[in-house]
C-alpha cells in the first residue's frame, strides 16, 4: 500500500459517509437514524463497529456541523 493511501481512503469513506447520511436526513431521518442506517457502508464491517461513540463518528458529526456552518454562510 502506497504511503498516504490508508489516510486517504478513510478520508473518502467518511465523505461518502456524510453525504449518505445528508441526503437520508433530507429524506426526513433525524441524525441518528442517517447514522445508524449509513455507518457500516463505507467505514467498517459490523463486527468492527463497537458500542457508542467512537472517534471516527466524533470526526463525521465535527465535519457536517463545518459543513453545515459552510451552508448556512452562503
Amino acid at each position: 500500500m502506497a504511503k498516504g493511501t490508508l489516510e486517504q481512503e478513510l478520508a473518502e469513506a467518511v465523505d461518502q459517509t456524510l453525504q449518505a447520511m445528508q441526503e437520508d436526513e433530507e429524506d426526513g431521518m433525524l441524525p441518528d437514524e442517517a447514522w445508524e442506517a449509513n455507518q457500516e457502508r463505507y467505514l467498517l464491517l459490523p463486527e468492527e463497529w463497537p458500542e457508542g461513540l467512537t472517534l471516527v463518528y466524533d470526526a463525521m458529526v465535527e465535519k457536517n456541523r463545518l459543513l453545515r456552518e459552510l451552508d448556512e454562510e452562503d
